[in-house]
């Protein structure tokens, strides 16, 4: 991924939007950000995958992939996400 976040961000970002920004990937360098608490990927449809290492982040508690055909999902956390009726 061309993205890369510089390593002054790893202990201050909490929120991360990156909605709508016709993403193909989930920068890796993302998953240094120790203080993440946040993150929005919605609607980057080019998003097929989700690093491993995003579990990682023991701060991150939200995590918006409304809208993405994710493939790597781990059946355990699909059961546990919220049901749309």
């Amino acid at each position: 991924c061309p993205i890369e976040f510089p390593i002054v961000l790893r202990d201050s970002l909490e929120v991360l939007m990156l909605n709508d920004n016709q993403l193909e990937c989930v920068p890796q360098s993302l998953c240094r950000l120790h203080n993440l608490t946040e993150l929005y990927l919605s609607n980057n449809l080019g998003i097929r995958e989700l690093p491993a290492e995003l579990g990682q982040l023991s701060n991150l508690w939200q995590l918006d992939i409304e809208n993405l055909n994710i493939n790597n999902i781990p059946q355990a956390v699909r059961n546990e996400g919220t049901v749309l009726l």
